[in-house]
């Protein structure tokens, strides 16, 4: 039983990996203060974004990304 709770952890830091370099690469979301949580291919998106349009950005991102299986947005609009 450990090595599939092993793998689900391995694969879950795959998954937050390329989640962060894909946000990272993203011209509109690389200098966002993105945190991003993963468990069992569903992922946690929290942090600020600027301005209000990006706030979906990230989300629809990540949905894009192989292993992951639901995204929760918790981004707020930053107001500067």
């Amino acid at each position: 039983m450990g090595d599939a709770s092993t793998s689900a952890q391995s694969s879950d830091s795959n998954v937050m990996q390329t989640i962060r370099a894909a946000l990272a690469n993203d011209p509109g979301t690389n200098e966002a203060s993105i945190y991003v949580a993963a468990k069992d291919g569903m992922v946690t998106l929290s942090g600020q974004v600027t301005p209000v349009g990006q706030k979906d950005v990230p989300q629809q991102l990540v949905a894009q990304i192989d292993g992951v299986k639901s995204v929760e947005n918790h981004l707020k609009v930053r107001s500067d």
